[in-house]
């Protein structure tokens, strides 16, 4: 009885623990009260604005908004156009689509009473209690969605423009009553199809290099995918270490239906957003695909209670993000209505904006990554204490980079990894700007960068600035690092290999104040002016998004991207520095020379069916690219075949000495990486695809196929046309046979 009067406490410790006191950020704001309007300001179905070429209409049955080509009366709608054509019922009323179709929005919400988060969909929840007050504003219409029931009010703009519309919302004109709102997903149906069974229609949804769904009929309920925009805030707290999985890099989404298709940018808020959807649900009759917008940052902590149980309390930020977030909207019809004319769109979009220019360089067709160091433990005298393993000295990877000289050529790059003071483990910020004595000297540094300048390449020196484990040159451990929704130091944790279970008792490293990530940047500059680098790598700067709750312009990873791009643009140096960038989210990878660890695949979710290089169909031929390094991939021979499909250069990892004490780290493919294993690999490889290279060059993507299961076409800008087999036969094509996990180059002309 007593043990039970324990529990009891500390479960009420828990709960009040949830309801207590979220971080106070600077310049965090208390939202607007909810108070419901004694009358509605209503208007009619009907058209809202129009220009030369699309007009803007309301339709207040549904409080939903139609794009309307006027040329071809073509549609699409913030609800399926066809979703309430289903005939009348027996006494003759419409048959409507699902209350969730009918929405043109969704929301989440944490209950003031059980702090439970719970859904509510626009259509029950406001529009069929009439509950909308509209007004007509400049080339658009706003409407304010009120969830009288919630107490929760949510404005949305609709702007007609020249070649779409956006869909915007401004989180300070949001209002609340006791509940508080989590979450906003604008136009969910906006991207999605009929469960027809039909490999015609998709949806597209950019994880890793990118993924088609097709549409069909799975179960009553269907299939769910969320998944967060950037990968998962890396301060929030992760407890079970699951497989690698390939991150959401682009903020877009699309779907095609019959002659048309819909591109959707997250054009402001992406970092806050994920994509969200219901795939293959009877029920529903569409599978959907749609941005969900996180405007309060949240937190998960779990607590041991009584033998070892784990209870999980939820941590929610003092008020909403401060920025507003919005989706373009792009229509594609006709012949278009494809995965390239999608790639082509968001192409259109980034050029229109400034951030896709020719590339100057020639495109990588080899990439390697030379590891320096790592920590190991050792004693004396029985008193424990770590030292650096060398597995490639600066004279090692000169010796390495002369003896691969004649398949490097003039389009490679050399990543030095590691070659800090705690090599590949983290330690000091930015390896406490130095080349660990024992790995290499500066004089050496530029004599590998002579060596490698010689055979027409580029040379990277990779550095950490976001990671501290250490202490040093200014930068605090316990002071410097990023807060979480109630005020506290978010650390990061190793896993235990066997459980794949957080080690929580052993603390790794912070992640660097967001507030501070361009004194980083500029510090970094500042304090290896005498390496005299020619390319810096900034793997974890390109391609990792986290919440900072000090400060309100950081909660819910808001303007991570604006602090990227502009710590690249300091690092760049007015361009004396090329920048590398390591599976690059999209707003480091329209900065970066070049981008590594490009993924081949998606994330392999049950929902989707076939992948796509989307990607590289956006940036190919703009920015140079080269892959993961093979020598780690568990099918290298499919993924050599997946580089070539896509034009992206290739890659290797190199560790000149390796030992068995080293088996249990795992940061780095390291027992894969020993330069005598994977020498011949690379040589081989290299004269294996040399044609190949030369074919396709800088071009870009110009159009992309899947001819079968197994057969996929690609044509480059250049006329070059690639056929890849991923098959275990020889495949016939009109260019010739194809042999099995093979490929075969017709070159233009």
């Amino acid at each position: 009885m007593k043990k039970l009067r324990i529990l009891s406490f500390i479960f009420c410790l828990l709960i009040c623990f949830n309801l207590v006191g979220c971080g106070v950020g600077e310049g965090s704001y208390e939202c607007k009260k909810f108070v419901e309007p004694e009358q509605y300001n209503v208007i009619e179905s009907g058209t809202v604005a129009e220009n030369q070429e699309y007009r803007l209409e309301w339709n207040a049955d549904y409080g939903s908004v139609a794009l309307i080509e006027k040329a071809t009366n073509n549609v699409w709608s913030t609800i399926p156009p066809d979703a309430n054509d289903n005939g009348v019922d027996e006494f003759g009323f419409p048959i409507e689509a699902n209350p969730r179709v009918n929405s043109p929005i969704y929301i989440q919400y944490i209950n003031a009473s059980t702090r439970v988060t719970e859904f509510m969909a626009g259509y029950p929840g406001s529009v069929s209690m009439e509950t909308m007050d509209c007004e007509i504003v400049d080339n658009g219409l706003k409407v304010t969605y009120y969830f009288v029931d919630n107490m929760i009010s949510v404005p949305v703009v609709y702007t007609l423009r020249d070649n779409g519309m956006s869909i915007s919302l401004n989180p300070k004109d949001v209002t609340e009553g006791e509940n508080e709102l989590l979450s906003v997903t604008l136009a969910p149906y906006l991207c999605s199809t009929k469960n027809t069974a039909s490999k015609d229609d998709f949806i597209f949804v950019p994880s890793g290099s990118g993924a088609l769904i097709y549409p069909k009929a799975v179960s009553p309920l269907g299939i769910s995918y969320s998944e967060q925009m950037y990968g998962k805030d890396a301060t929030m707290q992760t407890y079970d270490k699951v497989s690698n999985t390939e991150n959401l890099l682009l903020p877009v989404c699309a779907a095609k239906n019959g002659d048309k298709a819909t591109l959707v940018v997250i054009e402001k808020g992406a970092e806050s957003a994920s994509l969200e959807g219901v795939i293959g649900s009877e029920t529903l009759n569409y599978s959907n695909i749609g941005a969900t917008f996180y405007l309060r940052g949240y937190d998960e902590r779990h607590v041991t209670v009584g033998t070892g149980g784990k209870a999980r309390s939820t941590l929610y930020a003092n008020s909403l993000i401060e920025n507003e977030v919005s989706i373009g909207v792009y229509p594609i019809a006709g012949e278009n209505a494809n995965i390239n004319g999608i790639a082509d769109a968001y192409k259109s979009y980034l050029k229109a904006r400034g951030f896709l220019s020719e590339l100057s360089d020639k495109q990588s067709k080899l990439h390697l990554e030379i590891y320096g160091g790592v920590m190991t433990a050792k004693s004396f005298l029985g008193v424990p204490y770590e030292t650096l393993y060398q597995l490639t000295t600066l004279k090692e990877a000169q010796s390495i980079v002369s003896e691969l000289s004649e398949v490097l050529g003039n389009n490679s790059s050399i990543e030095l990894k590691g070659y800090g003071s705690s090599g590949l483990d983290i330690g000091k910020l930015a390896g406490d700007y130095k080349i660990a004595g024992s790995l290499g000297s500066k004089k050496q540094l530029k004599q590998l960068q002579e060596e490698v300048n010689e055979n027409g390449g580029t040379l990277y020196f990779n550095f950490d600035i976001l990671s501290i484990g250490k202490s040093a040159n200014g930068w605090s451990y316990h002071n410097d690092i990023a807060k979480g929704p109630t005020g506290i130091d978010t650390y990061q944790y190793e896993y235990v290999l066997s459980t794949r279970a957080q080690n929580s008792k052993v603390a790794n490293y912070g992640l660097l104040s967001r507030s501070q990530v361009i004194s980083s940047a500029e510090k970094l500059l500042k304090k290896t002016q005498s390496f005299e680098l020619e390319g810096i790598g900034i793997d974890k700067l390109s391609n990792t998004a986290y919440s900072d709750y000090a400060n309100i312009r950081s909660y819910s990873k808001d303007n991570m991207g604006a602090d990227v791009q502009q710590a690249i643009n300091v690092l760049k140096n007015d361009g004396a520095k090329k920048i590398l960038a390591s599976n690059a989210n999209m707003y480091a990878a329209v900065l970066a020379d070049e981008i590594t660890d490009v993924p081949l695949q998606s994330g392999k979710h049950d929902a989707f069916d076939v992948d796509v290089p989307f990607y590289q169909m956006v940036l190919r031929g703009y920015v140079s690219l080269s892959t993961s390094p093979l020598n780690s991939s568990t099918n290298k021979d499919e993924a050599l075949l997946a580089a070539l499909e896509s034009g992206t250069g290739l890659s290797y990892s190199i560790a000149n000495n390796y030992s068995s004490q080293l088996i249990s780290f795992t940061k780095e493919s390291i027992g894969r990486s020993v330069y005598s294993d994977v020498k011949e690999s690379i040589i081989n490889d290299c004269e294996r695809t040399a044609e190949y290279y030369k074919a396709v060059g800088n071009s870009e993507i110009k159009t992309y196929e899947i001819i079968s299961d197994t057969l996929r076409k690609t044509v480059f800008s250049n006329g070059t046309e690639v056929y890849v087999n991923y098959g275990d036969a020889a495949v016939a094509t009109p260019d010739g046979s194809v042999e099995a996990k093979d490929f075969l180059v017709k070159e233009a002309g």
